[in-house]
């Protein structure tokens, strides 16, 4: 019991070494895991301001409002500030109430963290297995596979987080032996015992016939786990490798250099894409989309796949992610940004404008208009040879001041009276 509970404090330690003076925010919901990750957090931290515990209160459980009194007198007593977030959680078609109560978790604390806030919470051995086994059974591939990451970064709005899960590595029994030895209470959620959730039936179901069977399997499956991790790792290195020769820009990817690399590559290529600059998942069904586009060889073919809010395109080799493509915008010149408006050509980051930016300060970008004073059949044939998407035609940027066009981004890269 005391080496159990020595390597939990040993792994705290740990963890605390990799994050010195942040401020950490505690997932607290007064079960067992985060209980325990609590208590050890305000024996290890000296400085107890750095601390905060958040509940959620979901509201699914009748005990929800009781469990919160239970979760600030305990944060208290530990001398640790504390805060109870209140979401509401509907069940949707597409997601299940527990996916759903997940999402309105985290995004309820991102939201009431600062940048570079930590966050923590206390998933454990048997979590890490249940987790990989569910994406076993989905059909997951290695990133599914790896389960649960010890610390992860969450990025929106400008604002950065950290999410570690400190006591990965911990098995269940160390966390209840140690709760027992420092006389610790929680609370227990009716609903863990429902087999209706997946999670659960895997737990209460699966799991014990596992353990009948072979011997530790939570501990194989979640090492596993952590050898997939390091595939993962790899997988991402090769990744940015060849993600260099493809990237245009964070919603296009160009694949005309990735042609002569396998399936394989080209998949992985897709996945980090979609991992690490849009805000969609890679399916199967995109996949599938994906790769029938790739083997598509007419150059002036335009496959579409709509999403729920945006669509993905393909065109020239390209797939470009389209979000809110609008047709008719006006900007002042300082706050134009082509990547914000859908466009993804490489050609805005050929203009110049050089010693006119004082002078186009007043100016706005727009939409290019049919009776603008352009020469619209030398444009268009600029456009075919430049290989401009055809939806981005008849909304091209121009910069126009004073009532007149001075720049048609690309095709009259300066302003003409210069």
């Amino acid at each position: 019991m005391l080496q159990q509970s020595l390597i939990l404090e040993v792994q705290i330690q740990k963890f605390l070494s990799q994050v010195p003076h942040k401020s950490i925010v505690i997932a607290y919901s007064g079960g067992l895991d985060s209980m325990v990750l609590l208590h050890l957090l305000s024996r290890f931290v000296k400085d107890k301001s750095r601390l905060e515990a958040i509940y959620i209160n979901h509201g699914l459980q009748l005990s929800a409002d009781d469990w919160d009194i239970f979760c600030q007198k305990t944060a208290l007593s530990l001398n640790i500030s504390y805060q109870s977030i209140s979401v509401k959680v509907i069940e949707t078609q597409r997601k299940g109430i527990e996916a759903v109560a997940r999402e309105k978790r985290y995004q309820a604390l991102f939201n009431a963290m600062k940048s570079k806030d930590v966050l923590v919470t206390g998933h454990h051995l048997k979590d890490q297995a249940e987790t990989t086994l569910m994406a076993l059974i989905r059909g997951s591939g290695v990133a599914g596979l790896a389960g649960m990451p010890f610390v992860k970064s969450i990025s929106k709005n400008n604002k950065q987080i950290q999410h570690y899960r400190p006591l990965l590595f911990s098995s269940e029994s160390s966390l209840k032996k140690y709760a027992t030895t420092h006389q610790l209470d929680w609370v227990e959620d009716p609903s863990n015992l429902s087999l209706s959730f997946k999670r659960n039936f895997v737990r209460h179901k699966v799991l014990p016939v596992l353990e009948q069977a072979w011997p530790a399997p939570i501990q194989n499956i979640a090492k596993s786990a952590t050898i997939m991790s390091e595939s993962l790792s790899l997988m991402n290195d090769l990744a940015e490798i060849d993600l260099q020769g493809v990237l245009v820009n964070k919603n296009c990817v160009s694949m005309v250099n990735a042609k002569q690399l396998p399936w394989s590559r080209q998949k992985n290529i897709m996945r980090y894409w979609f991992n690490n600059f849009l805000p969609i998942k890679l399916t199967s069904t995109i996949l599938n989309w994906v790769e029938t586009c790739l083997e598509n060889e007419n150059p002036e073919a335009l496959p579409v796949l709509k999403l729920s809010k945006n669509k993905l395109r393909y065109y020239n080799k390209t797939f470009y992610y389209l979000f809110d493509n609008k047709d008719k915008y006006s900007v002042n010149v300082s706050e134009f940004d082509f990547i914000e408006l859908g466009f993804s050509s490489k050609i805005f980051e050929e203009v110049d404008l050089g010693k006119a930016k004082d002078f186009l300060s007043k100016a706005v970008v727009r939409n290019i208009h049919q009776d603008d004073e352009v020469n619209f059949k030398n444009l268009k044939k600029w456009f075919k040879h430049k290989k401009i998407p055809p939806w981005d035609r008849n909304r091209w940027p121009v910069i126009e001041l004073n009532g007149e066009v001075v720049v048609v981004f690309g095709f009259w890269k300066t302003p003409k009276m210069l």
